[in-house]
């Protein structure tokens, strides 16, 4: 975690470098935090009360370090760890050094016992077929023709440590009481917790869901309301956490990177609370601390790109590799595949996701548009290229994305690129089928393809068009 510019150095000339070790945040929560961190870190080790990252905490580590020159590092209540060294490596050695030796001091005490109390949940479902409903459910009406929806990427977590948190008894209790690290709290804000989630049925799921959500907003603006002297201007109160007992925990971005960010803490988060339940103690950031920097941090921000928050498989990449890197320079969470590993190679290592499936039967078909779901939460979007893929592979394909949109219930596009009459008639067949679901199917015959980014942007961004027809598009 990164601090304030103001706090890069001490006084002394001693870098300052921070992070936020599970082992530490549970003994920091403790009502002898102190005593047990120096017995365990050593008397190298100071012990600040909450201060915010600032000029105060800066003035006070300048004060400690003044105080007891052999001080190396020092944890603050409800803000981590902060070593001091005169290099970058030299902290980062000593972080991980300390962080070990809380590890092992936490792993000797606690053992491999649970620390609550839970019945296990066993949801009988796998993710790629719940998240897009999740994701459907956190949609955002705009109330704008273009685009209709402000969509999240989802970054799906699970772990035995997970599923018992999210089952304990106490779990409610645990999700209210916030973030143990008071400055994670905009990330985590308005976490909600499906008690009982109806798995036996996607229909009533889907229903479940969408109230959770929508009740969640309502209890998190009345909590903005009630905050003391919290100066709010809009707020944007999606839950940007999602737990759900026998599944798992999902952070919620507008783009891939932000998403896993928040995935990333909510794990830490998870693990800090249970680790410091189990040692006997538990004071995380009371209300009055961590309202303020929560709220303030949760006003909407534009999103980056035209297509922020937007998810999208392009198939057949053997043409449109370059497509893909310009759609996720866009904003887009892209998903590449391709029979040929070759083609994708180009996009290893870049921001594309990339899949090699051959698309020979439905079943492949199927593979894609679920290997998406998990991977960003749902689809917005497909971009099928007709002259790589063949006739049954877009047919194939169509029907398994329409499938998920309509699931998702949130509406899109499926832009098909190339093909012959055949494949034209396979886009009016699934304009059909899409109508209800909102969903629209366009046609650019002809494509070259330097111009498949341009065309699907342009599709995207457009939401002209009847309902049940082809968008046809121009690709000269």
């Amino acid at each position: 975690m990164q601090l304030p510019a103001d706090m890069a150095r001490l006084a002394d000339g001693r870098r300052v470098h921070r992070t936020t070790p599970a082992g530490i945040l549970a003994l920091s929560l403790q009502p002898d935090a102190e005593a047990r961190l120096r017995e365990i870190l050593g008397p190298a080790v100071g012990w600040l009360s909450y201060t915010a990252p600032g000029t105060d905490l800066r003035r006070a580590l300048d004060e400690l370090a003044e105080k007891d020159a052999a001080t190396e590092a020092v944890v603050v209540q409800w803000v981590g760890l902060l070593v001091l060294g005169d290099s970058d490596d030299a902290c980062a050695a000593r972080s991980a050094d300390l962080a070990a030796r809380a590890s092992a001091a936490l792993e000797e005490e606690l053992g491999g016992r649970r620390m609550l109390d839970a019945r296990p949940v066993v949801a009988m479902r796998d993710v790629d077929e719940v998240a897009h409903l999740l994701r459907g459910a956190l949609a955002v009406p705009t109330g704008r023709l273009e685009d209709p929806y402000h969509h999240w990427v989802l970054e799906y977590r699970s772990s035995e440590e997970i599923a018992h948190y999210a089952s304990a008894e106490i779990a409610s209790a645990l999700v209210e009481a916030g973030p143990v690290v008071v400055d994670h709290a905009p990330l985590l804000r308005g976490t909600l917790l499906v008690q009982a989630p109806p798995y036996a049925s996607l229909d009533a799921l889907a229903s479940r869901l969408r109230e959770e959500v929508e009740t969640r907003r309502r209890a998190y603006l009345a909590y903005a309301d009630r905050c003391p002297g919290a100066e709010l201007g809009p707020l944007d109160p999606t839950p940007r956490v999602v737990l759900l007992p026998g599944l798992g925990v999902f952070g919620v971005g507008t783009t891939r990177a932000q998403a896993r960010r928040v995935a990333d803490l909510a794990e830490l988060n998870i693990r800090a609370q249970i680790q410091a339940i189990g040692l006997g103690g538990f004071a995380p950031p009371p209300e009055e601390v961590r309202a303020p920097v929560e709220l303030a941090g949760a006003t909407p921000v534009e999103p980056a790109g035209a297509l922020a928050g937007q998810a999208l498989l392009l198939a057949g990449a053997a043409r449109s590799a370059a497509a893909a890197g310009e759609l996720a320079a866009a904003g887009a969470a892209v998903l590449a595949t391709d029979a040929d590993p070759g083609s994708l190679a180009p996009l290893v290592g870049t921001e594309v996701e990339t899949f090699e499936c051959e698309l020979i039967d439905d079943l492949d078909a199927r593979d894609a548009v679920r290997r998406a779901t998990t991977l960003f939460g749902g689809l917005d979007a497909a971009v099928l290229d007709a002259e790589v893929l063949g006739h049954d592979a877009v047919r194939d394909l169509l029907d398994e994305a329409l499938h998920l949109l309509g699931g998702q219930g949130t509406g899109g596009t499926l832009l098909v690129v190339g093909g012959d009459a055949a494949v034209a008639a396979l886009c009016e067949r699934a304009a059909r089928d899409a109508a209800d679901a909102r969903v629209r199917v366009c046609h650019a015959p002809g494509a070259s393809p330097e111009r498949i980014a341009m065309l699907a942007l342009d599709a995207l961004t457009d939401a002209t068009g009847e309902p049940g027809a082809v968008v046809s598009i121009d690709a000269a």
